[in-house]
């Protein structure tokens, strides 16, 4: 599981894992889009596409210059590796854009801060 990552592990979770963690957000932004019943497994073949991406090795390197919003393979294989980072899955790199988000939020604040003090 941390040593040797084959891409079945994309699909070596419990349906309900599956649900809440990889298709949940989809299903809740369709059905506030009234996405009808195509559009919905469109949305499921992205996330089974993009979970067997970032859960192939061999894909790794290929994908080093992915763009930062998404996780790429080498992300998320890190996440098997150390099992205490990298938790986004399958595509939107949450990590990193909370991290960017925080960022922006400091400084502004030092900024409105000096201007102020």
């Amino acid at each position: 599981f941390n040593v040797v990552v084959l891409p079945s592990s994309a699909s070596a979770v419990s349906a309900a894992e599956f649900l809440f963690a990889y298709m949940s957000p989809f299903l809740v932004a369709a059905w506030g889009a009234s996405c009808d019943k195509h559009c919905a497994i469109v949305a499921a073949l992205i996330i089974i596409v993009f979970n067997l991406i970032i859960h192939t090795p061999a894909l790794e390197e290929k994908f080093a210059r992915y763009p930062w919003l998404f996780v790429s393979p080498g992300d998320h294989l890190t996440h098997h590796r150390q099992l205490k980072c990298h938790y986004s899955a399958p595509i939107f790199h949450f990590d990193r854009m909370i991290l960017s988000l925080r960022e922006f939020v400091n400084t502004v604040h030092n900024v409105i801060w000096d201007y102020f003090h």
